[in-house]
């Protein structure tokens, strides 16, 4: 496999692999080395890779397709919210309103206070039901977070 025939990590067999190639469009299995497809073929063809420790997935003829996966980055707004509040590393409505409590604290000059990155784990529904508001730090500053994956903040 590969031209040293070291044995594949993953494979995956007895399926309908739709290949995403104009000569041959369909297989039945998959081998990955490495985290990268290594091989494409018939059953045999892929069981011929299996070593003592692959992984095989049996599809039980179910279709496997290729795909980037992303988590639906937006790399722009990202790095613009890694540049105001970042609450990306937070997991509370607690831990986010001290967050923008510090910004404010920080950036006494901004009007808004404007950033993103929380969590919709930590809402019911996904996301806050209504502006998560109250005082933030020296009452200076009115915290809200709410939905479009930002928080935003107006000074009082």
């Amino acid at each position: 496999m590969g031209g040293n025939g070291s044995a594949a990590d993953l494979v995956f067999v007895n399926g309908a692999v739709y290949t995403v190639d104009a000569t041959r469009s369909w297989a039945q299995a998959v081998a990955v080395r490495d985290g990268r497809i290594a091989l494409v073929g018939t059953d045999d063809d892929v069981r011929a890779a299996v070593g003592g420790d692959t992984e095989v997935i049996d599809l039980a003829g179910r279709m496997l397709v290729p795909g980037f996966q992303d988590a639906h980055v937006h790399p722009v707004s990202a790095g613009i919210d890694m540049l105001q509040c970042d609450l990306h590393d937070l997991d509370s409505k607690t831990g986010y309103l001290a967050a923008v409590a510090a910004y404010a604290e920080a950036n006494p000059e901004e009007p808004w206070i404007l950033g993103g990155g929380w969590s919709m784990d930590v809402f019911p529904r996904s996301f806050p039901t209504a502006p998560c508001s109250c005082r933030i730090g020296t009452g200076t500053a009115r915290g809200s977070i709410r939905s479009r994956w930002s928080a935003r903040t107006c000074r009082a």
